[in-house]
């Protein structure tokens, strides 16, 4: 979108968040490897040129090594899927409106390797041939889910998703750990 900028993401989690599991952890949530993270995690916003917040970015259920696809989509061999779910949030004013897209957002894996988001369907999307959403274009105040499949080296692992909807404009929306 045009006027996209920068965001931020403050790090650690809020009060009444949970120590991290041994094998799986997100900045302000924690999540174990197939489960859901408590709500509660911290938003990155984005801004326009002018600073004015247009939309927030908020990381959801992370699943690490993910197997819940259709036989014709499994990676390639050595690798895992890693799966965030994330919420988009419009703050456009007037007229104007946020475009979002599942491949605007990319993985860095443990390695630096970059990776762009994949709209994968499970098995059970696939059997019933259901379209899952992979873009919108939003107004104030309306949000979309959007579930992103990453495939990541299996031994490197996966670190950090960033939002980036051009070549000049990167927001981290959300740090994994593992160990």
């Amino acid at each position: 979108p045009a006027g996209v900028a920068v965001a931020t993401a403050p790090p650690g989690g809020g009060e009444g968040t949970a120590p991290p599991p041994a094998d799986t952890a997100m900045t302000g949530d924690t999540a174990a490897p197939g489960s859901t993270p408590p709500p509660g995690g911290e938003p990155a916003t984005v801004f326009d040129d002018e600073g004015t917040p247009v939309a927030t970015i908020t990381a959801g259920a992370i699943e690490t090594a993910w197997s819940d696809y259709g036989e014709d989509d499994a990676p390639d061999e050595g690798n895992e899927y890693l799966r965030v779910v994330v919420n988009v949030e419009s703050q456009a004013t007037d007229d104007n409106t946020f475009e979002v897209n599942v491949d605007h957002f990319i993985l860095q894996s443990n390695n630096g390797v970059v990776t762009t988001a994949e709209n994968i369907r499970t098995a059970a999307q696939v059997e019933a041939d259901e379209e899952v959403t992979d873009s919108a274009d939003l107004a104030g105040g309306e949000a979309v889910e959007l579930t992103l499949t990453f495939e990541v080296d299996a031994a490197a692992g996966p670190q950090s998703v960033f939002y980036r909807p051009d070549d000049d404009r990167l927001v981290d929306v959300v740090e994994i750990t593992q160990s």
